[in-house]
């Protein structure tokens, strides 16, 4: 971790407004055609579901699944079945 340390302070200041879900221009991923699954834990970082849900909404297929109970780590438990769902296993 201290080798990267020195370039905290930029990812920080490029990913802050996308963390807030206020930097992702409205039209900026509306070509991407791929299937997407945005997902995050219902107790991960307070930031997260509006990033996730401004990220989700500008993807013309994306869907959206908040994963109960589960921080920015989730359990294999949780997310494998959300997973296998969403690629069709």
């Amino acid at each position: 971790m201290e080798a990267i340390a020195p370039t905290l302070a930029y990812d920080t200041l490029i990913m802050a407004p996308v963390s807030t879900g206020k930097g992702i221009p409205a039209g900026k991923w509306a070509d991407v055609s791929t299937p997407t699954l945005v997902i995050t834990g219902d107790a991960s970082f307070p930031f997260m579901p509006a990033a996730a849900d401004a990220v989700a909404g500008r993807l013309p297929n994306a869907r959206r699944k908040i994963l109960a109970g589960q921080d920015h780590g989730p359990t294999p438990e949780s997310i494998v079945p959300v997973l296998e769902e969403f690629l069709g296993n």
